[in-house]
């Protein structure tokens, strides 16, 4: 980009930020890269957005390079190369610190979605071996419950920074982000609290085939005289058996399906027009 670095670092001089000064080849020096924000307050208006916008890291001045009257065409025509090139650069680092950021938040929506996914199976290793059918919740059941809910929770949101996130806005962003957070903690609660969502009504049985409807009944633990318990006794409606985790899979899986339908849609309709 006819642009280049220095190697060594500086003081800001307005301020205790490290910085390294940027020149095009013709040898201006015409910006500089903030490698070291520092936590002092701002002095001036220009340092303040420079502390606001300190993950924007690349400070171009190249409107205030201007020629001596008496210039030769030489040194005007590495001026305007200069400027040209610049300008340019700006815009390239612009768009990759927005890329970065783009690819930071979804790795992390999807990292913690594989970590949640990792804690939920081994979790459920455990409930498998030693706590078969649970009939009343315990601390490894209440876990194996909490684990397997940040999928429901976080895919949404590994959609939306994959597809959707460089079209909306910060604030929107951080919204859902908090949306989802305060449904996690809703759902611990009623996991934790073993409520009973029918208020003691009996749910009706759910037709899943055309040939099998489920009742309410133990189908892991009816062999061997048990009549209910949390795994397996679909439908139930107690807030802290799989039933209900199993409906906020579905509700993810759907909401996240529309989602990822949209986005084939705009992406066909655009191609189209």
């Amino acid at each position: 980009m006819h642009v280049t670095e220095a190697l060594e670092e500086r003081l800001h001089g307005s301020c205790r930020c490290r910085v390294r000064d940027v020149a095009c080849t013709c040898g201006c020096v015409v910006g500089y890269h903030v490698i070291l924000p520092c936590r002092s307050k701002p002095q001036g208006t220009a340092v303040r957005r420079e502390k606001e916008a300190s993950l924007a890291i690349c400070r171009f001045c190249c409107p205030g390079v201007v020629h001596p009257p008496d210039a030769s065409s030489e040194v005007l025509s590495r001026l305007v190369s200069c400027r040209q090139h610049l300008l340019i650069g700006a815009r390239l680092t612009s768009r990759n610190l927005q890329s970065n950021s783009l690819a930071q938040a979804l790795f992390t929506s999807y990292a913690l979605n594989l970590l949640g996914g990792a804690a939920w199976t081994a979790s459920g290793v455990y409930v498998h071996l030693f706590e078969p059918l649970p009939q009343e919740p315990t601390i490894a059941w209440q876990i194996f419950l909490n684990m397997g809910a940040t999928t429901p929770f976080l895919f949404p949101l590994v959609v939306r920074d994959a597809f959707y996130r460089d079209s909306m806005s910060s604030s929107a962003a951080r919204l859902q982000d908090v949306s989802a957070a305060i449904c996690a903690l809703l759902y611990a609660l009623l996991v934790w609290g073993s409520f009973d969502l029918a208020a003691g009504r009996k749910l009706p049985p759910i037709a899943v085939s055309p040939w099998h409807t489920i009742d309410g009944r133990s189908y892991a633990g009816a062999a061997f005289g048990v009549k209910f318990d949390l795994l397996s006794s679909m439908p139930s409606a107690r807030s802290d058996s799989e039933f209900v985790l199993s409906g906020l899979f579905m509700a993810s899986n759907a909401l996240s399906a529309m989602l990822l339908l949209n986005v084939c849609y705009n992406r066909v309709k655009a191609r189209v027009l």
